[in-house]
């Protein structure tokens, strides 16, 4: 039997957006997408080594808080049937699940 293991957590400390954006090479349209930092923290206090980065949609970001990944909307397979992140979709914690 699998043990279950605890559900990390992101935290966003920042609600500020970075822009990329540009002439795409393939298409010669130009593009714009927008990603937001944070911290991912397993369910023992420890923070990832290092921010992560992930994209939303403009003027999207998700605000200052405590978030759980939702994995049913965040994952996918690709052609080859790996698990890939689609794009990172959360869920703010609330009050009493942090109890």
């Amino acid at each position: 039997m699998i043990k279950s293991l605890p559900a990390p957590i992101v935290i966003i400390d920042s609600v500020k957006l970075d822009n990329i954006s540009g002439t795409s090479k393939k298409t010669g349209n130009p593009f714009s997408i927008y990603k937001q930092e944070g911290y991912l923290v397993t369910q023992d206090g420890q923070r990832f080594p290092d921010k992560i980065s992930f994209l939303v949609d403009e003027g999207k970001a998700y605000s200052r808080g405590d978030y759980h990944i939702n994995f049913a909307d965040s994952l996918d397979t690709d052609s080859f049937d790996g698990l890939i992140f689609k794009r990172l979709t959360l869920t703010p914690i609330t009050i009493n699940q942090k109890q």
